[in-house]
């Protein structure tokens, strides 16, 4: 019985802690999205509401995501253009530290990189 209550007092500090990362989140971040009427609302009114996103957290943050607004079309060309950077980057640095890797790769074989030791000891009988 003890384990139980354990459990449960574990599972209310999670879903407690959660809460007090997404609260202030979605008062402060979100919820102008969610209501525009709200986005001038005073401290006070939000500090009221901060103990009920706390509470609710999980309708608070399905709430958030559906009315999430899109990008506006600057910001999509802004993430197109990111986008095509970004392919271009990987597209030449990938090949390049491939070749970086596999020469340290093979110098560490070779013959040449031998320590002084490894020298003297291969060349006495």
């Amino acid at each position: 019985m003890v384990v139980s209550a354990d459990i449960l007092l574990l599972l209310a500090g999670a879903y407690l802690a959660l809460g007090l990362f997404l609260g202030p989140w979605f008062i402060f971040r979100r919820l102008s999205f969610v209501d525009p009427a709200l986005a001038s609302a005073g401290v006070s009114l939000r500090f009221v509401l901060l103990f009920a996103a706390v509470g609710l957290w999980p309708i608070v943050l399905f709430a958030s995501r559906r009315s999430a607004p899109g990008p506006t079309p600057a910001e999509r060309r802004c993430d197109d253009r990111l986008a095509r950077v970004h392919r271009l980057v990987w597209i030449v640095l990938a090949p390049a530290s491939l070749a970086v890797i596999l020469t340290g790769w093979a110098v560490s074989f070779s013959p040449l990189h031998a320590s002084a030791d490894d020298t003297r000891k291969a060349i006495s009988p």
